[in-house]
């Protein structure tokens, strides 16, 4: 009886030791398949398709500012199509990639403190989407990290380059706070040194494939018309003030760098103010808030399995009432709704599958064109701020092109408050109407 005492005891301990060992793969494990999932069955939207279609186009060769237009920064769609290039060209690679980004945002809060990660993860899980606001995110809380554990400058100003190369706003706004070393000037010509290297890099490349003006004209020129033309706001906004004051009273009291990284990304929600984009920007403040108080924090670290449940919640909910099915090609495994593939089916009967013709101005031109295996070219994203320089002008002069033979497919009702209504008016004004085709209007020239 002692001895199986003894072995019980001895069984425990092992379990104990076993469990304690492998704790933090396992639910890396979970959070990797619960991610995946929730990317994988959420509602298809434009924004998904835009981030798809930019990685997809890249993985096939087209070159970006030249054969697609986008307002973005080129890592992520260079990035991502590189991987779906050796992965495959299809939802399900696409998925997988975006998963491991995720999860890196994750891994990330793991290093910079161990006891915040768990309970961080619902918040990471509501606001990493299939996006490039993910790497963002990840870059930002590597500055963070890094500073904490005060690497490397250049690295520093390397990691701020890939943010810039990601998202143009998102690298001023990490760039900033090294100027609060101002008094140690080797330090920001260090990390100025390690921001411009891959810059200059990636501007040479471009020069080399005769694409720098366009790269200037989207990324550079293309921003300021989408800052001024895209203004949304929603109460939830409110919300973020209020954290900068506490962050600024932080800073002031402390005087951590680290606090004016959170402070400067919050920006991020200009000018897109509505819901997602506020916690996007208040991610890496609330991480650092939750390091600052890791505390009272690890106390909470086991609710995180309760609040994990919210977006699975939310995502069963969208999937019961989405009424969702699939079509040959895009979606062939990943469920789209119904009224897509409904869409679609009427165009091909309209047009008997011949589409020479045809020129799309919709809002969700990447998702129609993609399932109908049509090729992308310049003119698809037509959001302001995404056709460049004078990017109207040159739309229009386009359309005009086209208008002696070209059927015209726009949109019955705007869902997207980015649209350029300015070329949907030169449509109207311009062109009769010739069907309503599923939720489309199709004009020809009068």
């Amino acid at each position: 009886m002692f001895a199986t005492k003894i072995n019980k005891t001895c069984y425990n301990i092992t379990g104990d030791k076993m469990l304690k060992k492998y704790k933090v793969p396992i639910i890396f494990s979970l959070t990797g398949i619960i991610v995946f999932t929730i990317l994988f069955f959420s509602k298809v939207n434009s924004d998904l398709m835009w981030n798809f279609g930019y990685s997809y186009n890249t993985s096939i060769g087209r070159l970006m500012y030249k054969d697609f237009n986008m307002v973005i920064s080129p890592l992520y769609p260079t990035l991502t199509g590189l991987l779906m290039h050796i992965l495959g060209n299809n939802m399900i690679s696409f998925t997988l990639i975006n998963t491991v980004y995720v999860l890196l945002v994750i891994y990330i809060i793991y290093k910079l403190n161990p006891k915040i990660y768990l309970i961080s993860i619902p918040f990471v899980l509501i606001s990493c989407l299939a996006n490039y606001n993910t790497l963002c995110i990840l870059f930002a809380l590597l500055i963070v990290y890094l500073e904490k554990r005060e690497k490397n400058d250049y690295l520093i100003g390397f990691i701020i380059a890939l943010a810039f190369l990601t998202k143009i706003n998102a690298g001023i706004f990490l760039a900033i706070p090294s100027l609060f070393y101002i008094k140690k000037f080797n330090k920001i010509i260090k990390r100025f040194i390690g921001f411009i290297i891959p810059n200059i890099a990636v501007a040479l490349i471009f020069l080399l494939l005769n694409n720098l003006k366009n790269y200037i004209s989207y990324v550079f020129l293309g921003v300021l018309d989408f800052a001024s033309n895209n203004l949304q706001f929603s109460l939830i906004a409110l919300i973020v003030p209020i954290i900068v004051i506490y962050l600024v009273y932080l800073f002031i009291k402390e005087k951590n760098i680290v606090y004016l990284y959170s402070i400067f990304f919050t920006a991020l929600i200009y000018p897109v103010m509505n819901e997602l984009h506020v916690i996007i920007a208040l991610i890496p403040a609330i991480i650092v808030l939750f390091d600052k108080y890791d505390d009272y924090i690890y106390k909470l670290r086991y609710s995180a399995f309760l609040f994990i449940f919210i977006p699975i919640i939310g995502l069963v909910l969208d999937y019961k009432s989405a009424n969702y099915t699939h079509d040959k090609n895009l979606f062939k495994y990943r469920p789209i709704q119904s009224e897509y593939v409904k869409n679609k089916n009427d165009l091909d009967r309209y047009f008997n599958s011949y589409y020479e013709d045809v020129c799309f101005l919709l809002y969700d031109n990447y998702l129609y064109k993609l399932m109908l295996d049509l090729p992308i070219n310049k003119y698809d994203v037509i959001l302001y701020g995404n056709l460049g320089y004078k990017g109207t002008d040159k739309m229009i002069n386009y359309l005009k092109s086209k208008e002696k033979d070209h059927y015209f497919v726009v949109d019955s009702v705007i869902n997207g408050a980015q649209y350029n209504e300015k070329i949907l008016n030169y449509v109207q004004t311009n062109y009769k109407m010739d069907a309503l085709v599923g939720n489309f209007y199709i004009f020809k020239k009068k």
